[in-house]
C-alpha cells in the first residue's frame, strides 16, 4: 500500500513538472539558475551600475520563491566589503554605531549566532578595514567585537568558505584577528600594516606576528598569492589630510 502511494506521488510529481512550460523547467535546473543570477553581477565597461543596485536586484530575486533564495543570497554575500555588513544583520539590540565604529551593547546569545550562521558560509571574499580613516566614510568593527567573535559556539573559522582575504591597515591590536578567518581553502591573502601612524596605532613584526604567519602557512596550504604592504600614515601639514607611503612585499607565505 505504502509502495503504491509513493509511486503514485512520484508519478504525479513528474507529470506536474512535464506540464510546465519549457522556460519554467529550465529555471528549475540549479546550475542554469546560478548562471542566470550570476549575470546580474556582471557590469559592462560602459555601464554605471552601483553595487547597491546589484544587491537590491539580487535581494528581490531572493524573495521570489524558495528555490531562488539560496543562489541569490549566495551572490549577495559572495564578496564582502567590510565585516560590519554581517554585524548589521544581527538584532539591533546587540550593536550600536558610534561615529564610524560599530560596538556591541551586550553579550552574543545562541540566537544571535544562529542568525550569523545563515550568512557566514556564503562569503567567499572579504575586504576588511581595521581602523577609521578620514578619507572615506567606511564603518569599522571595534576591537571589542573582534574579541567577542573570537569565541563562537562552533569551530573556527568564522567564514568557513572564504578564499580571499584583504586585511587593511592592521596594527598590533588588530593583526591577531586574522586567525579568525584562516581557512584551508584560502588562496589569496593581502595585508596592509601600519608602520607608523599619528593615530597612535602601528604594526611591529614581533614574535607574536611571526607565529601567526607561521600558523597561516600551515593552515592554508592552498595560498598562491600573498602580499604584505607597510603603510606609513601621517598628516599633510598644509591641509591636515592623510598622507601615505607604501612598501610592498609579495610571496610571504
Amino acid at each position: 500500500m505504502n509502495t503504491e502511494s509513493t509511486e503514485h506521488r512520484s508519478a504525479h510529481s513528474e507529470s506536474g513538472v512535464s506540464n510546465l512550460r519549457a522556460s519554467t523547467r529550465c529555471i528549475m535546473i540549479p546550475e542554469l539558475r546560478w548562471k542566470i543570477f550570476d549575470l546580474v553581477t556582471v557590469v559592462g565597461p560602459f555601464e554605471l551600475v552601483s553595487v547597491v543596485s546589484i544587491k537590491k536586484t539580487l535581494m528581490a530575486l531572493a524573495l521570489v520563491c524558495k528555490s531562488f533564495s539560496g543562489p541569490a543570497l549566495d551572490l549577495v554575500w559572495r564578496n564582502l566589503r567590510g565585516f560590519e555588513s554581517l554585524i548589521r544583520c544581527l538584532p539591533q539590540s546587540l550593536w550600536k554605531q558610534d561615529k564610524k565604529k560599530l560596538e556591541f551593547q551586550r553579550t552574543m546569545t545562541l540566537d544571535d549566532w544562529s542568525i550569523f550562521c545563515k550568512y557566514n558560509y556564503r562569503v567567499r571574499s572579504l575586504v576588511n578595514r581595521c581602523h577609521e580613516s578620514y578619507i572615506n566614510n567606511e564603518v569599522i568593527c571595534s576591537t571589542e567585537i573582534w574579541r567577542a567573535l573570537s569565541c563562537p559556539p562552533f569551530s573556527l573559522p568564522l567564514l568557513p568558505n572564504l578564499t580571499s582575504l584583504t586585511w587593511i591597515e592592521a596594527s598590533d591590536e588588530t593583526f591577531q584577528y586574522i586567525r579568525l578567518f584562516v581557512t584551508p581553502g584560502l588562496t589569496m591573502l593581502n595585508i596592509s600594516a601600519r608602520a607608523r601612524s599619528y593615530y597612535g596605532t602601528s604594526f611591529t613584526f614581533g614574535p607574536s606576528e611571526q607565529s601567526i604567519f607561521s600558523s597561516i602557512a600551515k593552515s592554508c596550504p592552498s595560498i598562491s598569492h600573498s602580499t604584505l604592504i607597510s603603510v606609513e600614515v601621517g598628516l599633510n601639514p598644509q591641509n591636515q589630510s592623510e598622507t601615505r607611503r607604501l612598501c610592498c612585499s609579495s610571496g610571504l607565505i
